[in-house]
């Protein structure tokens, strides 16, 4: 608390910077751990039109995705996004009504994600080698997260989605995949072009961003059923339809008392 008030921080700000500062400590030296090939960020590309979005003022917070999507996809960025355990799912949309909708003034990806995060505070964003990283402020301190599980090396070469999905959850300790099951949609498409990757060992949150940066236009996103004891992983097409692959993860009592 001091620090944040050396720094001028408003109290109500000052444990989101406090966990800021923890994460970014954490993760400085692990930000390129298990990964072979660096991605090039498109975070501050030039967008000179600004960025076409639902209204933040009216959209509840567990509908923060679809903003966040919407952003992604006319920017072309890699993002992964937790969703609160509170939030029944992941949805997305296109913005398909101009009286809902509003336009970010911002000039790159990274600008509107932060305009964006004023509008929903119990959410933090970080740039980890070039994908964004969207998760709720608790959640980046919490060492018994499931996007902590250590995953081991694998690679993968003209491999199909739901297969890279299915052996990162297999290769983590423990294993998060109870089954074989990983849902493959129907009819297949775009989201199953063949792609190669390697990964040299790291958490669940650095597998599947290692994955976003070698497949093509991929968006990762992570949902509770905490009732259940589960956990749901997506991973879709950026763009709209695209299709996505999904699994469900068993979690360990440790990883749901959340």
């Amino acid at each position: 608390m001091m620090i944040c008030r050396n720094l001028g921080h408003p109290p109500s700000g000052c444990r989101r910077y406090g966990v800021r500062l923890l994460v970014l400590a954490l993760s400085c030296a692990a930000v390129t751990k298990g990964v072979e090939t660096q991605g090039v960020s498109g975070l501050d590309s030039p967008m000179p039109d600004g960025f076409h979005i639902y209204d933040p003022t009216t959209i509840r917070p567990c509908r923060l995705g679809e903003l966040i999507d919407q952003i992604a996809r006319k920017a072309e960025v890699p993002v992964g996004i937790e969703v609160a355990p509170e939030c029944d799912g992941f949805a997305r949309s296109v913005v398909v009504d101009d009286s809902q909708a509003i336009v970010l003034s911002a000039q790159s990806a990274r600008q509107a994600f932060d305009q964006l995060m004023e509008f929903a505070p119990e959410y933090l964003w970080l740039e980890l080698d070039g994908v964004a990283v969207f998760r709720p402020v608790e959640a980046w301190a919490d060492r018994q997260s499931v996007l902590r599980t250590p995953v081991a090396a694998f690679e993968v070469k003209d491999a199909r989605l739901h297969d890279v999905v299915q052996t990162i959850l297999k290769r983590a300790t423990p294993p998060l995949l109870d089954t074989d099951w990983v849902h493959v949609p129907q009819p297949i498409n775009a989201i199953d072009a063949p792609f190669s990757m390697r990964f040299t060992g790291g958490t669940l949150l650095e597998a599947l961003n290692s994955t976003l940066r070698a497949g093509p236009g991929l968006v990762w996103h992570l949902t509770y059923a905490i009732d259940e004891g589960e956990a749901r992983l997506g991973v879709s097409a950026r763009t709209l339809p695209g299709g996505s692959v999904t699994g469900m993860m068993r979690l360990s009592q440790r990883s749901s008392d959340r």
